[in-house]
């Protein structure tokens, strides 16, 4: 209705699965990639988060398991469907990101951030990019309007400030990044009225800049 373009989010690190670690885990992963990428769309972004296994509950079991977060997704595969599907989507993450995360999640970029990248070493942080980089990867920067990701009741007198918020889009998108608010959505299944004003007030002021 107003214009804002679809993105969909799934970790390829299921803390709670119980063949996670397995390769019947990558089976099922990319068996909900090819779920979500033929249901909705048309798709704009699809975010692959860092993933790199750990601790969880593996089918209730509390334990580590360690993967080759190279090799292990099958990354390639996973381009391959999206891309089939909607070849204009940008992958965030993995292996075979068109995008890449700017390198923190305070929500700010480097001074100055360059949009080209490679995707093997780089001379400096990915919050300054490349200068001499093989490919077109913007950086994109994400960061909450909350101390964390997920909505609290007790973090309701922690809802970043106006000027916290302008500061932010100034050395974000100022410094050639996208910009990625969350809001964390309330257990009403809305924006809390806190933030959602505290948006709404951003908005004003930058237009007013």
């Amino acid at each position: 209705k107003y214009g804002l373009k679809f993105g969909l989010y799934l970790s390829p690190w299921d803390r709670n699965s119980a063949n996670y670690g397995q390769p019947g885990y990558v089976v099922k992963n990319q068996n909900q990639i090819q779920e979500l990428i033929s249901n909705y769309g048309p798709l704009f972004e699809f975010w692959f988060d860092g993933a790199n296994g750990g601790n969880g509950y593996y089918g209730g079991t509390r334990e580590s398991r360690s993967i080759d977060t190279k090799t292990y997704y099958n990354y390639e595969s996973a381009r391959d469907s999206i891309k089939k599907f909607h070849p204009g989507a940008q992958i965030f993450g993995g292996t075979v990101q068109d995008i890449r995360w700017i390198g923190n999640e305070e929500g700010w970029a480097g001074d100055t951030n360059w949009s080209m990248y490679n995707r093997g070493s780089n001379p400096r942080p990915a919050m300054y990019g490349n200068e001499q980089g093989s490919f077109w990867m913007p950086g994109e920067t994400d960061v909450s309007i909350r101390p964390g990701w997920f909505w609290h009741a007790s973090e309701d007198h922690q809802v970043k400030s106006l000027a916290q918020l302008v500061d932010i889009y100034y050395r974000s998108v100022g410094h050639n990044s996208n910009l990625i608010l969350n809001m964390p959505v309330a257990l009403t299944g809305r924006i809390f009225p806190i933030d959602s004003a505290r948006v709404i007030e951003w908005h004003k002021t930058l237009l007013e800049e």
